[in-house]
C-alpha cells in the first residue's frame, strides 16, 4: 500500500480510539496506508475537526464537521459535513452525517427479531440537558407510563448505562424496550446523528425529533416523528395504541428502516470517489 501522510488537529479526546471514526478516512483513501503525522506544514492531507483552534498548512485541507456548530470554512479546500449538498459555501462537500459512520445503512437492512410482549415500554438516554424538548417530551410520555431514563439526565434506573454511540451496552439497553425517545441536540437539515440508528440497530422503534429531512434517508412508516410541541399529544397517543395492541406494533416493525437509495448514498464507493477528488487537488 502507498503511504499517505495525514495530520489531524482539533479532535475530541477519544477520537483516535474510535475505530468507526477512523474508518471514515480509511474508506476515503482506499489503497493508501495512512501515516499519522504531527507535521502541520508539509503533510499531504490535513484534517481538522471543531474541538480546538489549531491551524495547519498542509497540501490539502479538510474540515470534518461532526456537530451542528457555526464555523469558518474559508481556510479549507474540502468539507465533510452534515450539509446534504455537493458544494457548501463554495467548497466541495461530502455529505456524511454521524448515523452512517456508526451504523452503515446496509447493516440496518437486516432487522433483529424481537418479542414485543416481553419488552418494557420506552427508554430515554440523554446526558446533555440543554435541549428542553427532550425533557418536556419525557415528562409528557411518562404521564401515560414510566419511561426508563438510563443517561445522566433525568436518570431514574439507579445508575447510568455505560458506553457511547454504537457500543454494546447502549444497544443492549435500548433493545429491552418497544420505543426509545431519541431527540437530537438541535434541529438542522441533514444533521442526523447516530441516535435514530442506535434504536434501529437495537430493534426498537425510534421516537425522533431533529433533522427535518430525516425521511430522505429513513422510511417514515418505520418510526414515530415529533416535529414540534404540537405533536406531543398525537405521538403519545400512537405510542399508547401500539403498546396496547402489539399486533399493530408488529406490523409497524415489519417496515424497512432505511430507504433503498440511502445504502448507495453512503457506500464505500461514494466515499472513495470523494477521496479521489481530494488527492487530485492542487492548490
Amino acid at each position: 500500500m502507498t503511504p499517505l501522510s495525514v495530520c489531524f488537529i482539533n479532535v475530541f479526546p477519544t477520537f483516535f480510539k474510535e475505530e468507526k471514526m477512523m474508518k471514515v478516512f480509511k474508506d476515503l483513501f482506499p489503497g493508501k496506508e495512512l501515516v499519522i503525522s504531527e507535521n502541520k506544514e508539509e503533510t499531504e492531507v490535513g484534517i481538522s475537526l471543531l474541538f480546538g483552534s489549531e491551524t495547519n498548512r498542509c497540501k490539502r485541507k479538510i474540515l470534518f464537521i461532526t456537530e451542528n456548530w457555526r464555523c469558518d470554512v474559508s481556510p479549507y479546500d474540502f468539507l465533510i459535513s452534515h450539509f446534504d449538498a455537493d458544494f457548501v459555501y463554495g467548497k466541495k462537500n461530502l455529505y456524511l452525517p454521524l448515523f452512517p459512520i456508526y451504523f452503515p445503512p446496509h447493516i440496518l437492512e437486516k432487522k433483529p427479531e424481537v418479542t414485543a410482549e416481553k419488552r418494557k415500554f420506552c427508554c430515554f438516554i440523554v446526558s446533555n440537558p440543554h435541549q428542553p424538548m427532550r425533557g418536556d417530551f419525557f415528562h409528557f410520555v411518562s404521564e401515560y407510563m414510566k419511561v426508563d431514563s438510563g443517561g445522566k439526565y433525568l436518570n431514574n434506573i439507579g445508575g447510568q448505562i455505560p458506553g457511547t454511540h454504537s457500543e454494546k451496552d447502549i444497544i443492549d439497553f435500548i433493545s429491552g424496550y418497544n420505543f426509545c425517545i431519541c431527540f437530537e441536540n438541535s434541529s438542522c437539515p441533514g444533521y442526523c446523528t447516530e441516535k435514530i440508528a442506535q434504536c434501529m440497530a437495537a430493534g426498537t422503534i425510534p421516537v425522533y425529533w431533529g433533522d427535518p429531512d430525516v425521511c430522505n434517508y429513513f422510511n417514515e412508516k418505520s418510526f414515530l416523528r415529533v416535529k414540534s410541541h404540537e405533536d406531543f399529544q398525537s405521538v403519545r397517543e400512537k405510542m399508547k395504541e401500539l403498546q396496547e395492541n402489539l399486533d399493530l406494533y408488529r406490523e409497524m416493525y415489519k417496515e424497512n428502516w432505511v430507504r433503498s437509495e440511502t445504502v448507495e448514498k453512503f457506500s464505500d464507493k461514494e466515499i472513495a470517489s470523494f477521496g479521489e477528488k481530494i488527492l487530485s487537488y492542487k492548490r
